[in-house]
């Protein structure tokens, strides 16, 4: 994830019927307290807040599905305050090179 400047955000996890695991900029950021039935139809979102330095921000999101069925993104990134970011940038090339601002 390219960040313009650093912020603060807020990450939202959303692991109905799977579990995982997030790394952030080489850390982990969040493992589960425990395992979650396999059968479980319970709805698991998680947020926490995190911060992005300036440029790039690498993120690793392991999911390993307990259970067949569609699983919706199980990752969204928002402001501090819940809103929509559109300046960040995605690459999963695993680029360093200097971010290439929207327009």
């Amino acid at each position: 994830i390219g960040s313009p400047e650093k912020r603060d955000i807020t990450l939202r996890l959303n692991l109905e019927g799977a579990e995982g695991r997030v790394w952030l900029n080489g850390k982990l950021v969040y493992a589960p307290a425990g395992k979650q039935p396999a059968d479980s139809s319970a709805v698991f979102e998680k947020m926490f807040g995190l911060s992005l330095t300036q440029g790039w921000n690498p993120i690793l999101v392991e999911v390993q599905q307990l259970r067949p069925r569609y699983l919706d993104p199980p990752l969204t990134i928002l402001s501090k305050t819940g809103q929509s970011l559109r300046d960040l940038v995605f690459d999963s090339s695993g680029s360093t090179s200097p971010l290439t601002p929207r327009r």
